[in-house]
């Protein structure tokens, strides 16, 4: 009996740290055109979490332009994250602000 107690009491508490654990930021960048028409951009494209909230995203611009980037995961699916406008081809850093919760 006091297996089966401490299995359930175990499985309660696995199951309540996997429902608070965050998803993966998920974000795609989009290149505006210059009749305002966004068309995907492949760039790899790499984010980090920082300790306050907000997430770090780096990648390398082909171009100059302006280049948008969208949440693809979690509750933000579809909204715009952050606009970027850059002078010259060349690496991009964007700090995004924290996520809602």
């Amino acid at each position: 009996m006091i297996r089966l107690f401490c299995g359930v009491l175990a499985l309660a508490i696995l199951a309540g740290a996997a429902a608070k654990a965050d998803d993966p930021v998920g974000l795609e960048v989009r290149k505006r055109s210059a009749i305002g028409g966004l068309g995907l951009v492949r760039v790899q494209l790499t984010t980090k979490v920082a300790p306050d909230g907000s997430i770090l995203a780096t990648f390398r611009a082909p171009e100059a332009g302006s280049y948008v980037l969208f949440f693809t995961s979690g509750p933000e699916t579809g909204k715009v994250a952050m606009t970027v406008r850059v002078q010259k081809a060349g690496p991009v850093t964007a700090k995004i602000r924290s996520r809602q919760r």
